[in-house]
């Protein structure tokens, strides 16, 4: 695979993004009922280092971009398939 095709601002771009909406999503948007699901308290919460888990999240959010980016570094996929392609990318 030719690395040097690949746009690295979308890459950086979507891993800021995915960082991003994980804390709103698991915060003020989903959070409680979240926390209810897995069986969380929030005192429980608040012992994690939240540093390493932040640190973690950026990374894997890095790399999910990164595989979807080389994935879909095919100039022949168009529209539809990028978004095919990006939706069962998301729900596996």
């Amino acid at each position: 695979m030719d690395m040097s095709t690949i746009n690295w601002l979308a890459v950086a771009a979507a891993s800021l993004v995915g960082f991003v909406v994980g804390p709103l999503w698991y915060g003020p948007l989903f959070g409680k009922s979240w926390m209810a699901t897995v069986g969380l308290k929030p005192e429980d919460a608040g012992r994690a280092n939240m540093a390493a888990i932040y640190s973690l999240c950026l990374l894997l959010q890095a790399v999910m971009a990164l595989c979807l980016a080389m994935f879909l570094n095919a100039p022949e996929i168009g529209l539809a398939e990028g978004a095919m392609y990006g939706f069962l990318t998301g729900a596996g």
